[in-house]
């Protein structure tokens, strides 16, 4: 009776904290991906691409090319994804007793310093939308978007164009896939969080192929209405950056 007394008592507290870290890794993995989809350079030489392909091409030809380019950025994407899980996963097989303190208080830290830099100065000042990144690479990747042709280009487009925004793309990789390893009952859910994870991260591309293709919105439109809502955007990417750095202070590193 005493023994199942305490398997008992001791079931629900058990139960609480699964569920709790499932809430958890739920909640960090969602801020992770609306953080890299509120990013804005693959989005921005899509639209580039978009606009100057369609001159040259059909609509049914152009929604085949522009595929090209959304299977390149996610391609880069899953490549990352893919080398970080199994990096980390064996690191923690080989060091299963690592205290895990220091290494999330940095991560949080590159993370909240993102979330600054991204408030501060991801646009540029003025009234385009031009993001602060190296011009040497923008130039290059505008260029390109306006001239390519085969798929084998516009795919190798999609991937440096993602490629390019690696500075603030790889912290939130890290702690997904960190999230991802230790997610309860990881035998099932690990490679439905993987893949669910890369097809969300292609919501921004399709949305400007959609409002192209289907709302039948210009290049000027469009560019207007990212003028309009890039200070949201700003406030709001770093208001992702620094939530989740204070998510995993309080959640995981504490």
């Amino acid at each position: 009776m005493e023994a199942s007394r305490i398997i008992l008592e001791s079931k629900p507290p058990t139960c609480y904290n699964l569920s709790m870290d499932v809430l958890t890794s739920v909640g960090i993995l969602v801020l992770a991906v609306l953080a890299c989809a509120f990013l804005k350079v693959a989005p921005s030489v899509f639209t580039v691409f978009y606009h100057y392909a369609s001159a040259k091409n059909s609509r049914d030809k152009l929604l085949d090319l522009s595929s090209y380019f959304i299977i390149g950025a996610e391609a880069m994407y899953a490549v990352i994804l893919f080398l970080l899980y199994f990096s980390l996963f064996y690191f923690y097989e080989d060091n299963p007793s690592i205290d895990m303190f220091l290494p999330i208080c940095i991560l949080a830290g590159v993370l909240g310093t993102l979330g600054i830099f991204a408030w501060c100065f991801y646009y540029r000042k003025g009234d385009a939308t031009e993001l602060y990144i190296p011009r040497r690479f923008a130039k290059s990747l505008v260029a390109q978007a306006k001239a390519v042709k085969k798929p084998s280009d516009i795919f190798a487009l999609g991937l440096a164009s993602g490629l390019t925004e690696m500075f603030f793309i790889l912290p939130v990789l890290i702690v997904a896939v960190t999230e991802i390893i230790n997610f309860p009952g990881r035998a099932i859910w690990q490679p439905l969080l993987m893949i669910f994870f890369i097809i969300i991260t292609m919501v921004p591309l399709m949305n400007v192929r959609k409002q192209f293709h289907f709302s039948r919105k210009n290049l000027a439109e469009i560019e207007r209405e990212r003028v309009k809502n890039k200070t949201l955007h700003r406030i709001v990417l770093g208001a992702i950056y620094v939530s989740l750095a204070i998510t995993l202070i309080i959640l995981r590193a504490l």
